[in-house]
């Protein structure tokens, strides 16, 4: 198996995100004066980053020495990762980079629990189902508990291990702040074949409430949130919010020593049982007095390969279909897609 510093050089060579994120923008200054205090003030800081993990060699490869060149930046700081029911080189992999290093604290795991659950009603759908939901609050505690046991701790950093890109520069932002916060969390984005219409876009909103916002969840206001947030771009200033997440959450350690997450459920809505582990916990942090939580725009990250064109997202769906429905299955989806926009075009339907 190749070292993981190898199968790293080559895969961020490809995807070079820096080029695209480092344009000029309005605010450029400010930002870079706020970048260069976060990383002054990170050196006296004693940090704790976790993470859980399944499944996610490929990104591994590319978030364990992100993770290396993050602990470096800090007074001190400690790793916590907590593994679960890989089958594929995950456990070799995180095995083989904590080897030999007492900051780094690895706990695998094999419960034999499926990732999603298999749909059991007609109507709940499987990624919001209390199943899951209860699992995911469940191991997340775990690092809250290994946490706790340190001394001294002055920040928590809640890392998504399977993310593609992150700029160390977006953390150093949001720890250059100089408004109080308790929270602040990724702009964490996503370029979706699937979606190609929107572009560049907030992708993970089931964790995304906004201030005051009592309301049920469904999966019409998650994809509506798609459009209120895909403004949101580097220089812009915090985004006061009830909760969110986006791939990176850092937390102020005493707004949330105690807390823990869990599962609230959602207002009968029979899509979405259950709301999300993440909202759970800034609840339970605005109920103790901790309700300075905010997107910070610039602590960028991607789920995928990042800015790219249109036509890069429809030769990578093209790609897809092939892939799993071969030439006569995609050539059939094609064919009835362009018959269904030509009826939609030359004969709309009477109102």
């Amino acid at each position: 198996m190749a070292s993981i510093e190898a199968i790293a050089d080559g895969r961020m060579r490809r995807a070079n995100l820096d080029d695209g994120l480092m344009k000029p923008f309005h605010g450029e200054a400010a930002y870079c004066r706020t970048v260069a205090e976060g990383y002054r003030r990170m050196t006296g800081f004693n940090v704790c980053i976790c993470g859980l993990a399944r499944d996610c060699a490929p990104a591994l490869a590319r978030t364990l020495p992100w993770l290396d060149k993050l602990c470096a930046q800090f007074k001190n700081a400690h790793v916590v990762i907590f593994e679960n029911d890989s089958k594929d080189d995950s456990k070799e992999l995180l095995t083989s980079w904590s080897a030999g290093r007492k900051h780094i604290n690895l706990f695998l795991d094999d419960f034999g629990t499926a990732t999603i659950p298999a749909a059991k009603s007609s109507t709940v759908n499987p990624s919001f189902s209390y199943f899951r939901i209860e699992k995911m609050a469940k191991y997340r505690n775990q690092y809250l508990d290994f946490a706790s046991m340190l001394s001294g701790l002055n920040y928590l950093i809640v890392v998504d291990l399977d993310l593609y890109w992150i700029g160390l520069d977006g953390i150093a932002h949001a720890f250059g702040q100089d408004i109080p916060w308790d929270a602040q969390f990724a702009n964490g984005r996503i370029m979706d074949p699937r979606r190609a219409g929107l572009g560049d876009f907030y992708w993970v909103t089931y964790a995304f409430l906004e201030v005051g916002d009592t309301s049920r969840q469904t999966e019409t206001k998650l994809s509506n949130y798609w459009e209120m947030l895909k403004p949101l771009a580097k220089g812009m200033p915090l985004f006061a919010v009830q909760s969110a997440f986006g791939g990176v959450g850092v937390y102020r350690w005493e707004a949330i020593k105690g807390l823990r997450y869990g599962v609230e459920y959602n207002q009968k809505d029979p899509r979405i049982e259950v709301l999300v582990e993440h909202v759970y916990l800034h609840r339970q942090m605005i109920a103790a007095g901790h309700d300075r939580l905010f997107i910070n725009p610039s602590l960028i990250v991607y789920y995928d390969k990042g800015p790219r064109s249109r036509t890069a997202l429809y030769a990578e769906l093209l790609v897809s279909s092939l892939r799993h429905h071969g030439l006569a299955g995609t050539a059939r989806k094609l064919w009835r897609r362009i018959v269904k926009r030509f009826r939609s075009s030359y004969f709309p339907v009477q109102k």
